[in-house]
């Protein structure tokens, strides 16, 4: 049974009675749900953005942890949008970008957090991302928080282990982001050295 116990703009917090073969029972299972989630489980975006070989991250605190790190861009679906369309969207709010439609390359679907969170975020890589003379307004981040980093610049933040330092990658959907890309990237790199040498 399900009961939902809250609701925002932009979601909804279940409370789920489970019960399993083994005999187990909880009560209150906590699920959290995006207002606008479509039939695959997207119910929002990350993107990394690139420019002349740099990749961009946000410096924004996060109330439920009590501190600030660097993040990709991200966002919940609008309604009746689509995860490309959404990818483009927040781009432009929270950095001030835009990139043509044939460099916003798929990163695949990650689970932000499987346990609570019932939907995915799709990931997407923007290649050779350029400004926009009037970023529209953003609700969350804005451009004035967005840096360029090399791609081992941002590695390394997302290495940095200890909680208490004061730069670093902590977000999952970040540091997913960051994999897929340099993998992309390493990818990309191999096919066009193999291209040239024939």
């Amino acid at each position: 049974e399900r009961r939902k116990v809250a609701e925002n703009s932009r979601g909804s917090i279940f409370f789920d009675e489970i019960r399993d073969g083994n005999g187990r029972h909880v009560p209150d299972y906590m699920v959290a749900v995006p207002r606008q989630i479509r039939p695959d489980l997207c119910g929002g975006v990350a993107v990394l953005a690139e420019q002349d070989g740099q990749f961009g991250l946000l410096h924004v605190y996060r109330h439920a942890i009590g501190r600030s790190g660097l993040e990709v861009v991200k966002g919940f679906l609008d309604e009746d949008e689509g995860p490309v369309d959404a990818a483009f969207r927040e781009l432009a709010e929270e950095a001030g970008l835009t990139c043509a439609r044939d460099d916003m390359i798929s990163l695949g679907a990650t689970a932000p957090e499987a346990a609570t969170i019932g939907a995915y975020s799709y990931g997407y890589l923007a290649r050779n991302c350029t400004s926009l003379k009037s970023p529209p307004p953003s609700d969350d981040a804005g451009p004035a928080q967005f840096r360029w980093y090399s791609l081992d610049q941002a590695l390394d933040m997302a290495m940095v282990s200890d909680p208490s330092a004061s730069i670093q990658i902590i977000d999952a959907m970040t540091l997913v982001c960051l994999l897929r890309a340099a993998g992309h990237m390493h990818s990309h790199q191999v096919s066009s050295r193999k291209t040239r040498q024939l």
